[in-house]
């Protein structure tokens, strides 16, 4: 029995769809002119800008990190500390 509809769900289907989607053939092609400029107008901005490079080198955003970890570790050791007693002053001895 399958066979018999196996052909005509689909197009069913496919009906259903077309139907009730109807409305994007108008749709798309405008939404697609206008995706158009807009990618085109960011095209031509960044070629207009100048080039530069606004980042650090690996080597020192990893440094810096570093920094950052070991004055947020010593932070955290002087506060836990102060509240604790001195139970994890070995903390502030690492660094």
């Amino acid at each position: 029995m399958m066979w018999l509809f196996g052909y005509a769900l689909p197009l069913v289907v496919s009906a259903t769809l077309l139907m009730y989607l109807c409305y994007m053939v108008a749709v798309l092609p405008a939404y697609r002119f206008m995706l158009f400029w807009f990618r085109l107008g960011g095209f031509v901005t960044v070629l207009n800008e100048p080039a530069e490079w606004k980042t650090q080198a690996p080597w020192e955003q990893a440094s810096d990190h570093l920094a950052l970890l070991k004055q947020r570790t010593r932070q955290f050791g002087t506060r836990t500390t102060v509240r604790m007693g001195s139970g994890v002053a070995w903390v502030k001895a690492l660094f």
